[in-house]
C-alpha cells in the first residue's frame, strides 16, 4: 500500500519558532511540523520535503549530514524544544507541486536502504532467504500510510474503527499451507534459522495455524531492540499478531475475525487502545500515540498506534484503508533538542 515519496510541496503558513529568533516553523501536508532557518523559505514557496526515515545519497552535496547511513537517515527531533519531522530543501527549478523527486535526488526509504550496497558495501546475503510458499495470491510487503498525511479524510464520523498499539519490533508473517509452516519478515520468506522461525517455535505456531491453512498471519516480534518490553528472549522474541490475509482470495480479514481465531487457539494479539466511532475518537487520537506502552515493562514509551475500520474496505486511489501514527515521545527518545 505505502508508496515512498520525496515530494515538491508548497509551503503554507510560516510561523516564528517560539524559542529561537533565527528559526521558523511550517506544517507540511497538514500534519508534519518542520523547523528551518528563518528566511530560507517563505509562505507560498516551493520546496522539497524530506520525510522522516528517508535516506540521503552518499554524494558530496549531502556530506554536511555526516558520514554513513546513521547520519544520512532523516529523523524526527526536537529543535530548541519544538517537535520537527523531516527537512526542507530547495526545489529543483521547473518542477510542479506534488512531483516525486526521490529518484532524481537519490533518496530511498530507510528500510530499503538496509539492503543496498550504497550504504552497506555488500548485498544482503545472510543465507536466510528461501523461496516463497506456493499460494494462489502472494502477500506484498506490509506497509501502512501515515495518519499525519491523510488525517481524518479516510474515515466517516460514524464509521466503527479499532485503534491498536503499535509495538516496536520486527514485522513477521506466518502461513501454513496444509503441509508445512512458512515464516517470513516484512519482505522475505525465511528459513528455520531465522529469528522469525525461533519466535514461531516459542509459540508452537505449527499446530494452531494448521487449523487455518492459507491464511497469512502478520505480527510483530519484539524484545530485540532498545524497547525490550521486559521480554526473556532465551526461547525467541515475543510475538503479537495484528493482521490476517486470505491467500486464496487476496482479501484481508476483519480484525474481529483475527481476534476470534487467536482466542480460539490461544495466540497473542496486539493491545486495543480504543474501539468506537471515528468521530467520537478523533480528538483523542494524538494523545493515544503518547505515554507508556500497555505491554511488558510499563516504563517503556509507546511507539504509537494503527487505526483501521472494523469492517475492511479499500479505496481506489490508495488501496486498503489503514493508517499509523508514531508518537512524538517515541520518535525523539534518542535525540536531544
Amino acid at each position: 500500500m505505502t508508496e515512498f515519496h520525496v515530494e515538491v510541496v508548497r509551503l503554507g503558513k510560516v510561523s516564528p519558532h517560539p524559542n529561537a529568533d533565527t528559526l521558523s516553523v511550517t506544517l507540511i501536508h497538514q500534519g508534519y511540523p518542520v523547523t528551518f532557518r528563518t528566511g530560507e523559505f517563505q509562505e507560498g514557496d516551493l520546496a522539497v520535503y524530506l520525510p522522516v526515515d528517508s535516506v540521503a545519497p552518499s554524494t558530496p552535496e549531502w556530506e554536511f549530514l555526516g558520514p554513513g547511513l546513521r547520519n544520512h537517515r532523516i529523523k524526527a527531533k526536537k529543535i530548541r524544544g519544538t517537535f520537527s519531522m523531516g527537512m526542507l530543501t530547495k526545489a529543483p527549478p521547473g518542477l510542479q507541486e506534488g512531483t516525486d523527486v526521490s529518484e532524481l535526488l537519490g533518496f530511498v526509504r530507510y528500510e530499503d536502504s538496509l539492503s543496498t550496497q550504497q550504504y552497506t558495501g555488500v548485498a544482503k546475503t545472510d543465507g536466510l532467504e528461501v523461496p516463497a510458499p506456493k499460494l494462489i495470491f502472494q502477500p506484498k510487503a506490509y506497509d501502512i500510510e501515515p495518519y499525519r498525511r491523510y488525517g481524518s479524510t479516510l474515515f466517516a464520523p460514524h464509521e466503527e474503527v479499532v485503534v491498536l498499539e503499535k509495538i516496536h519490533g520486527q514485522n513477521a508473517r506466518f502461513v501454513h499451507d496444509g503441509t508445512n509452516l512458512h515464516v517470513g519478515s516484512r519482505v522475505r520468506w525465511l528459513n528455520s534459522d531465522s529469528w522469525v522461525a525461533k519466535s514461531a517455535r516459542r509459540y508452537n505456531l505449527e499446530e494452531p495455524l494448521k487449523r487455518f491453512p492459507h491464511i497469512v498471519f502478520f505480527g510483530e516480534t519484539y524484545g530485540n531492540n532498545d524497547l525490550g518490553y521486559s521480554v526473556d528472549r532465551s526461547e525467541g522474541d515475543a510475538l503479537a499478531l495484528f493482521d490476517a490475509w486470505d491467500s486464496n482470495t487476496g482479501q484481508w480479514l476483519d480484525f474481529g475475525v483475527l481476534q476470534a481465531i487467536c482466542n480460539t487457539v490461544n495466540l497473542p494479539v496486539v493491545p486495543i487502545l480504543a474501539l468506537g466511532k471515528f468521530g467520537d475518537l478523533k480528538e483523542s487520537l494524538p494523545g493515544l500515540a503518547e505515554g507508556a506502552t500497555t505491554i511488558g515493562d510499563k516504563g517503556h514509551v509507546r511507539e504509537g498506534w494503527v487505526i483501521k475500520p472494523t469492517v475492511e474496505r479499500t479505496l481506489e486511489h490508495m488501496g486498503r484503508v489503514i493508517l499509523k501514527m508514531h508518537g512524538e515521545g517515541f520518535l525523539t527518545r534518542k535525540t536531544k533538542g
